[in-house]
């Protein structure tokens, strides 16, 4: 959850996940909500928000993850931008969640948080190639993201 913290006479935000490149540059950030959201339109309703709320628009990704699916920006894009790529997140929440992932009112955000850092985790270090079936990996491919996340490091909770 992106949430604000008071340091040091300034507002600094947490982000739920952040990948950064093996010489430690951000290269994405990643929301976990629990919001059943579906459409383009309502994704990016909730990134305008994190970016007024102080999203730092200069990471090169950022990624809405929501238990109907997940939303990808590159950098820089309008605040009322449509994400540039999109895939359901069911079969990622099978993967590393199983029976949780189909419960009522969908998993909890912590539950989120756990599967998609693991998920993101297992690809960046090679644990596991990116499934040919799998909408959301082939979205990682496609986008350019698996290539510069490889190597690099997945935080959970990161103070900006």
């Amino acid at each position: 959850m992106l949430v604000a913290l008071q340091k040091s006479g300034a507002m600094a935000l947490r982000a739920d996940i952040v990948i950064e490149s093996p010489d430690q540059r951000r290269i994405l950030v990643v929301e976990c909500r629990r919001a059943q959201a579906t459409s383009s339109e309502q994704a990016m309703r909730w990134r305008r928000n994190f970016v007024a709320h102080g999203l730092d628009s200069e990471v090169p990704y950022f990624l809405l993850a929501l238990p109907t699916g997940l939303f990808l920006w590159r950098a820089n894009a309008n605040i009322t931008a449509l994400p540039d790529f999109s895939a359901p997140a069911t079969d990622v929440l099978k993967r590393y969640l199983g029976l949780i992932a189909d419960q009522p009112g969908g998993p909890l955000e912590e539950s989120l948080e756990i599967a998609f850092s693991s998920w993101l985790s297992d690809l960046a270090h090679g644990v596991r190639q990116p499934d040919a079936h799998s909408e959301a990996e082939q979205m990682l491919v496609s986008s350019g993201l698996l290539e510069i996340m490889r190597g690099g490091t997945v935080r959970t909770q990161v103070a900006s």
